[in-house]
């Protein structure tokens, strides 16, 4: 790779690497002292819809990290317990599930993120037959 190719790609993951910070600093800072969760999930909807409206691409790819992040880990608890069936993640492509949060989130800007996260896992759960997971 040419030396200008790789400072502009290294230039863009640092980028990347600020903006990340910056959002979970964010998120971090909203937080009380006693909480069960923490991150970008942590913002409301209307967050995420500014950030995206600013840089879609990163916010995106950040958010969404995250989202997988939490809906693995939902499946792993689901996986621990007698009788209970993991979710296919992979049901959907990544650009469904995207645009089924991104459309979650313009529908319910005070609500956060995570809740649109898990409205999505939900779905995908109903889809496949699966009992819902819905408080």
């Amino acid at each position: 790779m040419p030396t200008h190719k790789r400072i502009e790609s290294i230039a863009g993951m640092a980028a990347l690497a600020a903006f990340i910070l910056l959002a979970a600093g964010a998120a971090c800072a909203q937080q009380q002292k006693d909480t069960a969760e923490m991150g970008l999930g942590a913002n409301s909807c209307a967050k995420f819809s500014e950030m995206y409206g600013n840089d879609p691409a990163s916010t995106e790819t950040a958010f969404f990290t995250w989202a997988q992040g939490f809906m693995s880990a939902i499946n792993m608890v689901l996986l621990g317990r007698e009788h209970q069936r993991s979710t296919n993640l992979a049901l959907w492509d990544v650009e469904r599930q995207r645009r089924y949060i991104r459309s979650y989130c313009a529908a319910n800007p005070s609500r956060a993120y995570d809740e649109g996260v898990f409205d999505l896992f939900d779905s995908m759960r109903k889809e496949q037959g699966l009992r819902s997971l819905a408080r």
